[in-house]
C-alpha cells in the first residue's frame, strides 16, 4: 500500500459500521470542524450513510506517488472497500517510480490498477517504469478513457527524424534521450579497431603528457588513482595509493535522528569518521603541492556543536573546495590554508609543500599561520583538489591549538595527525603540552611560558585536582620570581596562597605572575579538602585573563619551538 494513503488512512481492511442516520447538516457540522484529512476519512468510514453525505466535500486532486512494486503488491483483485474506493475517487495526480523488481512489471499490471482511478488528470511515469516497447499501447488506453490527461514519460521519448544524425552515429539513439537499454553511442570512425602501431603511438603521447602535468585525472566517482609529485618520494612509500575527494560531508539525517540531546557525541562521532580520510591529504594545484600531516576540524555555523569556529556562508559545492584565509592579529595579516567541505573547515597546521616542476625540493610549514612564500605560492595558483590514501592512514587525536580555551567546545578532540609523522617528532608544538617537552623538563628554571601552559591544561579539562595542585606548587617554586618572594617564608611546606601571598607582596613582581598566581589560588580555594572539583565557573570569570597570558607568555615560546623543528626537517 501506498505511504500516502497510509498516512491519510485509507487502508484495505476496514469495514463500515451501522450507525443511526443523522441530519445532514449535523452531519456536515462535524465534518467542518474536523482539522485533519485523515480524521474526516475515519469519521466517513463510520457509515455508508456518512459515506455518501460527506463524499461531495472531498476534494479531488489529491497527488499520490507509487512504486512499481506497491502496484503489484496491493491486493486489488479482490473486492476493495469503502475507504479504498475514496482513494479511487479523489485521486487527481500519480506519479509511478521505478523499482528494482525480478520481473519487471507489465503493461497488464499497470492498466489494471490504474483503471479503478477514475479522476486522474496527470500520469508521470518515472525512468526504467515502462519499456519502450509498451509506450504506445499504454498511451491508447489511457488517453482512450480521458482524452485530457495529461502522461509524461520521463527520458524515454527519442527522435529519429535527423538523417545526418544517424549516418554519424551507429544507433538511432537521439544525443539527448536515453533509451530503457541504455545503448552505447559511438561515433562512426570509433566503431572501428584501432591498428596497434596507432594504439601505442597514442600511448607514448599520452604518458608523455602526464609526466609534463599537461593533463588531470579522469574523476570516477569509486576509485581515481592519482600519481604523487616526486618530492613526495622520500616522505611515501612507492606502494601508496591516492585517489580524488569527492565524497562532501553531511550529517542532517543523523544529527535530526539523534536530536540535540546528544549533539556532542554524534558531532565527534561524524567528524572522527569523515575527517580521518583526510589524513596525510595531498592538495594538487596547476603548479603547486601540498601535503597537510596535521590539521584541525572546525564545524561552522552550529554554536551548540562547535563554538570555537566562525560563522560563514556554506556553499554546497560538489567537493571539498581549498581557500586561503586572511586573518588579522592586531592589525598584522597573516594566512591560513582551509579545506571547506559543507560545514566542515579542514585548518591546516603542519605539512610539506613544493612545486610539481622541482622534484627534488620540498619545504616544512608548522602552525596555523603560513609562511609568506607560501601564502603567496598557493594564491596564486588554481585547479585545487583534494585527494587522500586509498586506504587511509594511521593517526592521532587531540585537543585544538586554540587562544581560548574557556569556550565550551574547546576540549573537542579536532586534532588529527598522521601517526607515523608524529612519531618522528615531525608536529607542531601545542600550548597544553608546552610544559611537558623534553626540553621544559630538564630546565632548572621555570618560565611563566610552562605555568600559563599547566593553567590552559587544567582550564581546558575543567576539573582542578591534587595532582595539579601539586605541579602547580612545584612550577611556581621553580621560577626566579617564586624562589626570591619564599626565602623569606618560615616553614618547610608551601600552598598556593602562600605562595601567592610572598610574592604579591614584592613590587618587582611581574603583572603575568600576579595574574597566574591568582588564578591558582582561586582553584585552590574552591579545592579545599576535595580530590578534584569542578572550575567551569572560575574559568569563564577568568576568560579574558588566560588569553592574555597565552598572547603575552606563551605564544612567541610555541613558535621558536616550531622553528627549532623546521630546523631539523630541511627538505
Amino acid at each position: 500500500m501506498s505511504k500516502t494513503l497510509i498516512e491519510f488512512g485509507l487502508t484495505a481492511h476496514d469495514q463500515p459500521h451501522q450507525v443511526w442516520p443523522l441530519p445532514y447538516e449535523l452531519i456536515f457540522l462535524i465534518y467542518e470542524n474536523l482539522f485533519t484529512f485523515r480524521d474526516r476519512v475515519e469519521f466517513m468510514k463510520t457509515c455508508r450513510y456518512f459515506w455518501v453525505s460527506c463524499l461531495a466535500w472531498v476534494p479531488k486532486n489529491l497527488s499520490i506517488t507509487f512504486s512499481s512494486g506497491e502496484i503489484r503488491s496491493l491486493a486489488l483483485k479482490y473486492q476493495p472497500s469503502s475507504s479504498l474506493y475514496l482513494g479511487f475517487e479523489i485521486v487527481g495526480s500519480i506519479i509511478i517510480s521505478y523499482q528494482d523488481l525480478a520481473r519487471p512489471i507489465s503493461n497488464i499490471e499497470l492498466i489494471r490498477f490504474l483503471k479503478r482511478f477514475r479522476q486522474i488528470s496527470d500520469l508521470t511515469f518515472c525512468y526504467g517504469v515502462v519499456l519502450q516497447q509498451n509506450v504506445a499501447g499504454l498511451q491508447k488506453f489511457l488517453l482512450k478513457r480521458n482524452p485530457k490527461t495529461k502522461i509524461t514519460f520521463e527520458n524515454i521519448h527519442y527522435s529519429i527524424d535527423n538523417n545526418d544524425e544517424q549516418s554519424t552515429y551507429i544507433t538511432s539513439t537521439g544525443t539527448n534521450d536515453i533509451s530503457l537499454s541504455r545503448p552505447l553511442k559511438r561515433t562512426y570512425h570509433d566503431a572501428y579497431d584501432s591498428p596497434p602501431s596507432l594504439r601505442e603511438e597514442y600511448k607514448k603521447q599520452k604518458l608523455d603528457l602526464i609526466e609534463l602535468g599537461l593533463l588531470t585525472p579522469r574523476n570516477h566517482a569509486i576509485h581515481t588513482l592519482i600519481k604523487l609529485p616526486r618530492a613526495l618520494d622520500y616522505l611515501f612509500t612507492t606502494n601508496t595509493a591516492y585517489n580524488i575527494m569527492l565524497d562532501t560531508f553531511d550529517s542532517s539525517a543523523l544529527l535530526e535522528r539523534n536530536g540535540k540531546n546528544n549533539h556532542h557525541k554524534v558531532a565527534c562521532q561524524l567528524v572522527t569518521q569523515y575527517a580521518k580520510r583526510f589524513v596525510e591529504m595531498v592538495i594538487l594545484g596547476n603548479v603547486n603541492w601540498i601535503c597537510v600531516t596535521q590539521f584541525e576540524v572546525y564545524w561552522t555555523n552550529l554554536k551548540h556543536v562547535d563554538d570555537c569556529a566562525l560563522r560563514r556562508l556554506i556553499n554546497n559545492d560538489p567537493s571539498p573546495k581549498v581557500v586561503v584565509v586572511e586573518c588579522r592579529d592586531y592589525s598584522n595579516p597573516y594566512y591560513q590554508l582551509v579545506v571547506r567541505c559543507g560545514e566542515l573547515e579542514f585548518l591546516a597546521t603542519g605539512g610539506y609543500y613544493g612545486s610539481k616542476g622541482d622534484a627534488r625540493r620540498r619545504r616544512a610549514f608548522l602552525g596555523g599561520s603560513l609562511p609568506p612564500d607560501m601564502a603567496t605560492q598557493v594564491m596564486n595558483d588554481t585547479g585545487y583538489m583534494v585527494a587522500v590514501p586509498s586506504g587511509g592512514a594511521d593517526y592521532v587525536q587531540s585537543v585544538r591549538m586554540l587562544r581560548d580555551y574557556g569556550k565550551k567546545n574547546a576540549s573537542n578532540p579536532w586534532s588529527f595527525e598522521s601517526l607515523q609523522f608524529a612519531k618522528g617528532g615531525f608536529r607542531a608544538t601545542h600550548a597544553l603540552e608546552y610544559d611537558q617537552l623534553p626540553s621544559r623538563q630538564n630546565a632548572k628554571v621555570a618560565t611563566n611560558a610552562d605555568l600559563t601552559s599547566l593553567l590552559l591544561r587544567i582550564t581546558c579539562s575543567r576539573v582542578y585536582s591534587k595532582r595539579d595542585q601539586q605541579n602547580a606548587i612545584e612550577l611556581l617554586l621553580k621560577t626566579k620570581e617564586g624562589e626570591i618572594a619564599i626565602k623569606k617564608v618560615k616553614g618547610a611546606g608551601h600552598t598556593i596562597k602562600s605562595i601567592y601571598t610572598a610574592i604579591n607582596a614584592r613590587s618587582t613582581t611581574s603583572k603575568s605572575m600576579r595574574t597566574i598566581c591568582s588564578i591558582f589560588k582561586s582553584f585552590e580555594q574552591e579545592l579545599k579538602g576535595k580530590q578534584e572539583v569542578d572550575i567551569s565557573f572560575i574559568v569563564m570569570s577568568a576568560k579574558n585573563d588566560l588569553i592574555s597570558l597565552y598572547n603575552n607568555c606563551l605564544a612567541r615560546h610555541l613558535k621558536g619551538e616550531n622553528v627549532k623543528i623546521l630546523e631539523r626537517f630541511k627538505g
